[in-house]
């Protein structure tokens, strides 16, 4: 007889004997019933032992395909949970929750973090808290520690039960029923009898699906042994085989956490339309003065020297118009400001160009000039001097370049506004000659033919502003300055001018809330200016184009038509208006040319180029007006005069002009002849550009030279209705996604915004890497972005979208109409001339935050996180009246309300082996109570990551929906890819914060990392649930690289290595660097880290040193890649940055 059939037979006498005392008469007396319950117990006590021991000699040989019914009884624990709290004097206050069916936590602990390691460590506890134990006093030596609260409660109904499942093996499947009262469900095989139990994945427990299947990854050997096992509650007591991978000192600590109180969301008044419109800048030509101005262009005889914001300083030889010899400076610190020094009419020796300098601790705002030599083959940087504060102005005055900058400086605590007028003596190494400082903020530097003029104020908006004027000598040098306080603002550099013994200013003030413009003069006295004279020219207009011109002041102002005043200066003390003329629109450029003015303006939309006959200034005269923009224009010569150029000599006007018309954007130079005495404007030709022309001029031979921050183009005008291009040459090109492979850098350009560029598709470069910006190889692709591109192999993998912007008031104005994204595989045999393979159509929206990762085999994952944070309007708001009920509920005055948006993600599995890639399975994170999912890591089959959710409560104010508040709790979540056509997500696990990175990860566990604020916090996740084991501050930019952690500080960076198997934190090392302004981010590429300023950065080199480069504002080292120790980084409009040792 076998253990089993001895063990039924067991039972059976044992139920015979139960069921005869059972029907024993129930009349027998108490006595005899009592002794017959005693004697009933001592008589089946053998029955039950045998058959205790029969079971368990069969339990061995039951096997666990068959999944017999094996249940571990109900255990008693504990678990953790981190409190929310605040610091008072002395105190830690706090508050907890008892939990159902039981009375309260078992003790409260009160915990300080050992600063050296990490670690936590009691400091006092409370058994047995009741309801008013609210606070506890924190001990000598840990009121500046870091401190947590833990509550330890009890948990009834904790342990793992196995249920009955059904394997199929062919399918690789385990199917199983839920049981009541798990909280989730732990897969686990073995491959035979004698080995222990590892986890394979585990779901969560759902109160609407009864029916659970789960996918057997490859990894498990055909023949294993598979069991689920439902798990009763929350507990960090596993068997040692499944948290054999975590060292013992990762298995312990808090697994719970409170939520984290927020207020995200509120009724909004009228937004408007959210556009800051500021007033026109006055007209252009040239002052006459004999200072200087700088600008982006300069011309000697046949070379361009332009100093291009996206690439710096371009040298552009035209002696061969058909093929232009480019050389080159290039900066990180670019800027618009540039002079020529030296040389003679046909070219320069120098060139001394202005930036800014980012903000830093220890300097503060700061301008730089460049000296660069223009001698050489190529262009070369002399020296540099650095200037306080930030750029105002600059004119540069025979040898003496003069400039301002103004800064905020604090000695008592009191910020106050310090204006710098510096001196430099350009013909003597660059040496500060002189520099004065005003107790004043600059606001506006003009030049006139004596005087140099700040006008400024003392930090405050104020109506009526201070001039500061400095005579200029004969030398260039500055005298000694005079001040006066004028009768209102100057609002550009042509409201001053000259008159016979001082000044006129044309200023704007309000008196009795209207805007009145007029003309004042002064006289130069010893130390001051004095008011001599003035003359109120109108009231309730605006003030825009004004010109000084020998003894004549031209002004423009508008309302609903265009006044040009004429005013007479020949008597500083008694200025005289002459004349004024109304015709529409108006002027914001006046360029007087003998008794005509040439000027630029605007009327109904249009950019319009208008001649005024002004030889008798007491009926002036519009001579002639013309459109040389259809439909909806504007021309940068609106408030940048330079921008166009008015050539008396040749008769023609050059004037760049953006047109947006039907959906369709053109953007050209105009070409206007002009004929002063015959009163006439001619509109001639145009020279179109694929980008926003800035610059054009007339050369020898009719030749015409335009440029875009992009382009050069040189252009035949001797036929000024068809000028024919000759050479189109780019002078930049962007970069918004790199990758590199076999010494080629693969750089693609995304479609600019439709507003500044004709572009509508992306480009796909390739170059040499140690010459990337000579290309070799340009692909248009069908798409108007590249959301991410990564090599695998020898393929490029390309995400494309095709997007457009959308418009309207309830437009989701910061979202693009999404038009179909596809992913594209490309060829690098010859890395330099990739070749298209396959593309396949998407089934999901590609998000503003995409992920390329590689899976098993040829196999990548496509995450894409989508935002909708911005300009998500939704229902509207009513307005209330004075009792605060509804006024009104028409949609034309109810106010739009933004919504609260949040964040899903979307995931996609494709294969690439093949020639036509195929997608083989989709997953997503659905919903509307997502505030932040993290980056996503992969191991293997599985993907992490983390997602905060929100518990949102509506608050009612008056009777209408107003202020929103939630908590938020983050999860950890697992998503197993063992049947890619079916991602099976585990069960989430609540875990303190997002998840930043993990390490020694298997399907039995890892140690991970999270970040809640400035604290990093190391765990260990048994799969089932995360418990903390030390944390770390690192302040506002920290990065984490497997399980070593960066962080900047003030002067550097600091490095902390986590030791899972001490659960502990080493000592940290640092490195003092050098950096020009504070660390914002830190970023990893392929396992190098690199630290990033506002305008440098910081690599971790293989000998573990950082070194230092320049880099411009928008270098983007999220989508950087490298090569040995080559970083190629993409810095959107400003190209390609290729950083090597």
């Amino acid at each position: 007889m076998n253990g089993g059939q001895l063990y039924i037979m067991t039972l059976m006498k044992l139920t015979k004997h139960l069921i005869v005392e059972r029907s024993c008469s129930a009349d027998f007396s108490q006595s005899i019933l009592e002794r017959s319950r005693t004697f009933r117990v001592l008589h089946i006590m053998p029955m039950i032992v045998t058959a205790l021991i029969c079971f368990l000699q069969m339990a061995p040989h039951s096997h666990a395909q068959v999944f017999g019914v094996r249940n571990q009884p109900a255990r008693v624990a504990t678990t953790q949970e981190v409190l929310p709290h605040s610091v008072e004097v002395g105190y830690v206050r706090f508050e907890f929750k008892s939990q159902s069916r039981f009375s309260g936590p078992l003790s409260i602990s009160l915990q300080g973090m050992n600063a050296e390691n990490g670690r936590w460590q009691s400091l006092a506890t409370v058994k047995r808290p009741s309801a008013k134990v609210t606070r506890m006093k924190i001990p000598l030596g840990w009121q500046n520690a870091d401190l947590r609260v833990v509550a330890n409660y009890l948990s009834s109904k904790v342990g793992r039960v196995q249920i009955p499942s059904a394997l199929d093996p062919a399918d690789r499947t385990v199917t199983f029923s839920s049981r009541r009262g798990a909280q989730l469900y732990s897969i686990e095989a073995r491959p035979d009898t004698k080995s222990a139990w590892s986890r394979v994945s585990t779901l969560a427990a759902t109160s609407f699906t009864t029916q659970h299947q789960a996918k057997i990854p490859a990894a498990i050997a055909a023949g294993s042994q598979v069991r689920v096992v439902a798990v009763l509650g929350a507990t960090t007591a596993l068997p040692s085989s499944l948290v054999s991978s975590l060292p013992a000192a990762m298995r312990e600590g808090p697994s719970r956490f409170s939520a984290e109180k927020n207020i995200i969301s509120a009724p909004l008044a009228n937004q408007g339309d959210g556009l800051l419109v500021s007033s026109p800048e006055s007209d252009s030509g040239v002052v006459t003065s004999i200072a200087e101005e700088s600008d982006i262009w300069k011309i000697r005889g046949k070379n361009i020297y332009f100093f291009n914001r996206l690439k710096g300083l371009q040298v552009i030889d035209t002696t061969n118009p058909a093929d232009p010899v480019i050389t080159s400076h290039k900066m990180a610190a670019l800027g618009e400001e540039m002079y020529l020094v030296g040389g003679d009419e046909t070219a320069a020796e120098r060139a001394l160009l202005i930036t800014g300098v980012p903000w830093s601790p220890s300097v503060g705002e700061s301008t730089r000039i460049h000296d660069i030599s223009l001698s050489g083959a190529e262009p070369s940087q002399l020296g540099s001097v650095d200037l306080s504060g930030s750029y105002v102005e600059s004119r540069m005055i025979g040898n003496f370049l003069h400039v301002i900058t103004t800064s905020w400086m604090t000695e008592t605590g009191l910020w106050q506004p310090r204006t710098f007028v510096s001196t430099i003596d350009i013909a003597d190494g660059n040496r500060i000659l002189d520099q004065r400082t005003l107790p004043l903020s600059a606001s506006q530097v003009g030049a006139t033919g004596k005087y140099l003029w700040i006008s400024a104020e003392n930090g405050h908006y104020s109506t009526n502003q201070n001039l500061i004027a400095f005579p200029i000598s004969a030398n260039g040098l500055l005298g000694k300055e005079k001040q006066t306080s004028v009768g209102g603002r100057i609002q550009d550099k042509f409201k001053v001018g000259d008159t016979s013994d001082g000044l006129a200013v044309i200023v704007q003030s309000w008196q009795e809330w209207e805007q009145v413009t007029a003309v004042e003069t002064y006289r130069e006295e010893e130390s001051s200016l004095s008011r001599i004279g003035g003359v109120e020219l109108i009231r309730g207009e605006s003030l825009y184009a004004s010109r000084f011109d020998v003894n004549r002041c031209y002004v423009v102002t508008f309302r609903q038509t265009d006044p040009l005043w004429i005013v007479d200066l020949s008597d500083p003390t008694t200025p005289l208006i002459r004349g004024h003329l109304e015709v529409p629109g108006w002027s914001t450029y006046i360029q007087p040319i003998g008794d005509v003015l040439i000027a630029v303006g605007r009327d109904g939309g249009k950019v319009q180029v208008s001649m005024f006959d002004v030889a008798d200034p007491e009926k002036p005269t519009l001579a002639q007006r013309i459109d040389v923009g259809e439909s909806w224009s504007w021309s940068e010569a609106e408030w940048n005069e330079k921008a166009v150029k008015i050539l008396p000599d040749s008769g023609v006007i050059l004037i760049p002009v953006v047109e947006y018309q039907r959906d369709e954007m053109s953007q050209r130079v105009c070409l206007v002849d002009f004929d002063v005495s015959a009163r006439t404007l001619t509109k001639r030709g145009a020279i179109n550009h694929d980008f926003a022309p800035r610059r054009a001029a007339l050369m020898e031979n009719e030749m015409i030279a335009s440029v875009s921050n992009r382009e050069l183009l040189l252009v035949d005008a001797k036929n000024r209705d068809a000028p024919v291009v000759v050479t189109d040459r780019l002078l930049a090109f962007g970069a918004d996604r790199v990758a590199i492979h076999q010494n080629t850098a693969l750089m693609i350009e995304n479609a600019e915004n439709a507003w500044s560029s004709l572009a509508r598709k992306a480009t796909l470069r390739t170059a040499s890497l140690q010459q990337v910006n000579t290309i070799i190889e340009e692909i248009e692709l069908p798409c108007s972005s590249v959301s991410a591109a990564k090599v695998f192999g020898n393929r490029l993998i390309l995400l494309e979208d095709d997007q457009s912007p959308q418009y309207g008031i309830f437009a989701r104005m910061s979202q693009p109409i999404k038009q179909g994204a596809s992913l594209s595989v490309w060829s690098l045999e010859d890395p330099k001339r990739p070749t298209l393979t396959g593309r396949v159509s998407l089934p999901m929206e590609l998000g503003s935050e995409v992920q390329l990762l590689p899976l098993d085999g040829d196999r990548i994952a496509i995450i894409s996180r989508i935002s909708s944070w911005w300009g998500c309007w939704i229902k509207p708001m009513p307005l209330l009246d004075d009792r605060h009920s509804v006024a009104a509920s028409s949609m034309d005055i109810m106010p739009p309300r933004f919504g609260i948006g949040g964040q899903t993600m979307e995931i996609a599995i494709a294969e690439i082996l093949s020639d036509v890639p195929t997608i083989i399975g989709t997953w997503s994170l659905e919903g509307d109570s997502y505030n932040q999912i993290s980056e996503v890591f992969s191991c293997g089959d599985l993907l992490a990551f983390s997602f905060d959710q929100r518990e949102m409560t509506q608050v009612e104010t008056f009777g209408v929906e107003g202020w929103s508040t939630n908590s938020v709790r983050s999860w950890l979540q697992i998503l197993d890819l063992a049947d890619p056509a079916a991602p099976m997500p585990w069960a989430p696990v609540q875990i303190p914060g997002q998840l930043i990175s993990m390490a020694e990860w298997t399907r039995a566990g890892a140690t991970i990392f999270t970040r809640s604020g400035d604290r990093v916090a190391a765990l260990g996740f048994n799969g089932e649930t995360a418990s903390v084991v030390a944390e770390a501050n690192a302040g506002f930019a920290q990065h984490m690289i497997g399980s070593t952690l960066y962080a900047a500080f003030s002067d550097g960076i600091s490095k902390r290595q986590f030791s899972s198997i001490n659960g502990a934190w080493e000592p940290a090392t640092a490195w003092i660097l050098n950096q020009g302004s504070a660390i914002h981010s830190l970023r990893e590429v392929k396992g190098r880290l690199v630290a990033v300023s506002q305008n440098q950065a910081w690599i971790l080199g293989s000998d573990d040193n950082f070194v230092g480069y320049d880099i411009v504002g928008s270098a983007n080292f999220s989508h950087a890649d490298l090569s040995g120790d080559s970083w190629l980084v993409p810095a959107g409009e400003y190209g390609p940055i290729l950083l090597e040792p």
